[in-house]
């Protein structure tokens, strides 16, 4: 079977907070944070009194649209066979 295709650019991010405000306040600032970064790998650990996350980016250069099209119509095709 083939191995489950990865997108050009995929993000695991695992956040906590004490409260639903430092949760939509951190990822906020994490959006900014992102839009600083570009394309590449990235990853980053914080931790503050009230919130904390651990953020990882892999970013695959050789990885087009058309390309991920195609490993995942493969992907899904063997998945159904098997």
């Amino acid at each position: 079977m083939n191995d489950k295709p990865k997108r050009r650019l995929e993000l695991i991010l695992r956040l906590g907070a004490d409260d639903m405000d430092t949760i939509i306040s951190t990822f906020k600032q994490l959006m900014f944070d992102l839009d600083q970064i570009g394309e590449r790998d990235y990853h980053s650990i914080s931790g503050a009194p009230d919130a904390g996350y651990i953020l990882d980016i892999a970013f695959s250069p050789n990885v087009d649209h058309e390309g991920y099209l195609t490993a995942n119509e493969a992907y899904l095709k063997d998945l159904k066979n098997d």
